[in-house]
């Protein structure tokens, strides 16, 4: 089965994840082609739909070019679009993959009536953008059943043809390792021997609230015996500019020792250097991140956002954290340092593998397209 996969660039997690998902089932020796489109990069209202423009033209036309591949895989709401345009001359099976919505915010408050408006235009055009999309494709994934539930209340109009596909990790790329190891690492970094380093690992855009993450740790160093650390990490790409300025500068006002790296070349060792990650983002769907520290038998602490208690309760209620900062810093301080827990977190990533779930997918679109040949063959 060949697969035509249409993302963008410098989406963080979302490439990250349809990636190493595709790369999984090249390894099954299905073959993937990728192509790319560019992201939306300024929000006014012209900027907007001359993306959209551009974006379903260049999708029509790849989808069109390379109408060889039976299946068309994207993460983007506009490639869906594009695809769909061109389907009728094409025969493609198009299948889109959910990682968070892109749909703007309704209001934006302390703004001018223009900016009001120009907003509610925004966010009515991509709204009725994603439902029809979202109706019309082949195949919806979505990554948890809570995510497909609360999208199907929002979105009653999704197609029958839906696939619960969780994301993955690759265990032999992160593992838990020695304490000496771990020493060792820290050195590299100039981390003291016995710091409390609580990791932050996220792109620099205001919906992942790491301010609020920041603010958090200090909590936390005030009801520490030990020192806490911060380690903020960041790609080189895909930040919001003015955004990782502001951080920047309230890094600056904050007393707490920190370190900011930015695109590390490897990340494992991000985690494995640290005693747990913390998390205040509000759009999390299935975070690679809480995946990445739990196969690295680190804690991911985070606060709720209506998808990832989903995956937190069940593992460990304890790794919500409490609205209250004093009880939440308490939470962090008594879980970290747990080898039993460690344990248990590795066992949860290790049951969450890539492989199982390019499998699931081929499985899933090699029954779509025996079910659509069927159903052609008796028309």
């Amino acid at each position: 089965m060949q697969i035509l996969a249409i993302l963008e660039h410098d989406s963080g997690g979302e490439l990250k994840a349809a990636k190493s998902l595709l790369d999984a089932v090249t390894r099954t020796g299905s073959p993937v082609m990728y192509m790319y489109g560019e992201p939306l990069r300024r929000t006014g209202l012209v900027h907007y739909l001359f993306w959209i423009v551009t974006s379903l033209v260049q999708s029509s036309w790849l989808t069109l070019k390379h109408r060889r591949f039976e299946v068309v895989y994207t993460t983007s709401y506009t490639a869906a679009l594009g695809s769909l345009m061109v389907r009728p001359f094409t025969q493609q099976f198009i299948c889109f993959h959910y990682h968070g919505s892109r749909i703007p915010p309704q209001e934006v408050p302390d703004t001018s009536w223009l900016q009001r408006h120009t907003q509610s235009i925004k966010h009515a055009m991509v709204s009725y953008l994603h439902r029809w999309a979202w109706s019309q494709v082949n195949l919806f994934i979505s990554p948890s059943e809570h995510t497909q539930l609360r999208l199907a209340k929002s979105f009653p109009n999704l197609g029958e043809a839906q696939l619960i596909l969780p994301n993955g990790v690759d265990t032999t790329s992160f593992y838990p390792v020695s304490e000496a190891y771990k020493q060792k690492l820290r050195k590299q970094f100039h981390i003291p021997k016995t710091a409390l380093v609580c990791l932050v690992i996220a792109r620099a855009e205001p919906q992942k609230k790491i301010e609020d993450s920041i603010a958090f740790i200090a909590d936390i160093q005030r009801y520490s015996r030990k020192q806490v650390l911060l380690l903020l990490a960041t790609p080189q790409i895909g930040n919001n500019p003015e955004y990782l300025v502001s951080l920047q500068q309230f890094l600056a006002r904050t007393e707490l020792p920190h370190l900011l790296i930015q695109d590390h070349p490897s990340t494992p060792e991000l985690y494995q250097v640290s005693d747990c990650v913390i998390s205040h983002s509000l759009q999390e769907v299935f975070p690679l991140v809480l995946l990445e520290a739990s196969a690295c038998g680190v804690p991911y602490f985070a606060k709720k956002n209506g998808a990832v208690e989903h995956y937190l309760v069940p593992l460990d209620p304890n790794l919500i954290l409490s609205d209250d900062s004093v009880q939440a810093a308490r939470q962090v301080l008594s879980i970290t340092h747990k080898q039993k827990r460690a344990e248990l977190l590795r066992q949860f990533a290790c049951h969450h593998t890539w492989q199982a779930s390019a499998s699931l997918l081929l499985i899933t679109l090699q029954k779509q397209r025996r079910n659509e040949k069927k159903s052609f063959a008796t028309i």
